[in-house]
């Protein structure tokens, strides 16, 4: 098992928007990005990051983000996630990632 994570740090908050843009720098080193997060979308308490594409500072490569919501169920440690099925990708995915101590 590696202990490599990846390091997403926040670069910047829009209040007015409800949204925060984060730096994603992936553990093996193969990109390096931008995304933007709506926060309270599509309903109060969930998390949205829209379908796009940004370019990798790494290597300026396109890197292309799938459209996902996911929910943090507060006080459990448990985050569920789903990923539609979109344009060139045929499979959707349903995600839970639970918090280790």
């Amino acid at each position: 098992m590696s202990t490599d994570t990846n390091t997403v740090t926040v670069t910047a908050v829009n209040s007015d928007a409800g949204s925060f843009t984060r730096s994603v720098n992936l553990a093996n080193g193969t990109a390096d990005y931008s995304e933007t997060i709506l926060l309270n979308t599509p309903r109060v308490g969930y998390n949205f990051r829209a379908a796009g594409s940004t370019t990798s500072t790494f290597d300026g490569r396109t890197v292309n983000l799938r459209e996902r919501t996911n929910l943090g169920l507060r006080g459990m440690g448990v985050t569920v996630q789903s990923i539609p099925v979109q344009t060139g990708i045929t499979s959707a995915g349903f995600q839970m990632s639970v918090d280790q101590p």
